[in-house]
């Protein structure tokens, strides 16, 4: 348990020993930009997904016509 607890304290030690502006860019990329393409991306794929479904259904029903024409 030691361990781990000196590894958060290191890393919290080397965040607050950087110069600001790194530390600023750090909290930008940690707050700001990782959140938003992990949630861009999941948006994307969820669409992926329906746009998918939608055209199996719409094959679906195309070959259903074409059975009943024949």
């Amino acid at each position: 348990m030691k361990v781990f607890n000196w590894n958060i304290r290191t890393i919290i030690e080397r965040i607050l020993g950087m110069k600001l502006l790194y530390r600023m860019i750090f909290i930008y990329i940690i707050g700001g930009a990782l959140p938003l393409i992990l949630t861009g991306s999941y948006l994307v794929n969820g669409m992926n997904q329906i746009l998918i479904q939608q055209e199996k259904d719409a094959k679906v029903v195309e070959i259903k016509t074409i059975k009943r024409e024949l």
